[in-house]
């Protein structure tokens, strides 16, 4: 396991007294695999964020199925830089 999949257990009972130390082991087994197509989009809106480039960074979006193709751009723009 990686430090991600680790969480420690509160050491407090719930009388007040300390609890032995616990740690619970957390793996969804969430994975996938990527198509070259849509790593390079992923490497294009890490730039685009980094860039600041929200236009792009929506095209992104939509080529990734994160956004709808009909995503109204006048609003979902302005909050990618809050």
């Amino acid at each position: 396991p990686h430090p991600g999949n680790l969480l420690a257990l509160d050491p407090i009972q719930s009388d007040g007294r300390p609890a032995p130390a616990r740690l619970a082991l957390l793996d969804f087994g969430l994975m996938t695999e990527l198509t070259e197509e849509d790593t390079d989009t992923i490497v294009n809106a890490i730039v685009h964020t980094a860039n600041r480039s929200y236009g792009q960074l929506v095209d992104d979006f939509i080529r990734l199925k994160i956004l709808p193709p009909d995503t109204d751009r006048a609003v979902v723009q302005p909050l990618m830089d809050k």
